[in-house]
């Protein structure tokens, strides 16, 4: 779709048991759509998505409790043939 963003980078922050934060994205760095549970501004963990790779998916489980107590995402990796 014309004026649609790729996402490039996926940010998390996690606890013990839980996912407060999840941001994805564009490789300028702005964010395309924010999961923010509490309003949490903690340091997060990166994923860097490859110039060779593409998000397909995320999954997780959230109504286990008011938060996610699981998140992850899937990466399609792109093959070149010449």
């Amino acid at each position: 779709m014309a004026g649609e963003k790729t996402i490039k980078r996926v940010e998390a922050h996690e606890g013990a048991d839980w996912v407060y934060r999840i941001d994805f994205l564009a490789a300028d760095g702005s964010i395309v759509h924010s999961y923010n549970h509490g309003n949490s501004s903690n340091k997060v963990t990166a994923f860097d998505i490859g110039s060779n790779e593409e998000l397909i998916g995320v999954y997780g489980v959230k109504d286990k409790s008011n938060y996610f107590t699981s998140f992850g995402f899937i990466v399609k990796v792109k093959t070149y043939y010449h």
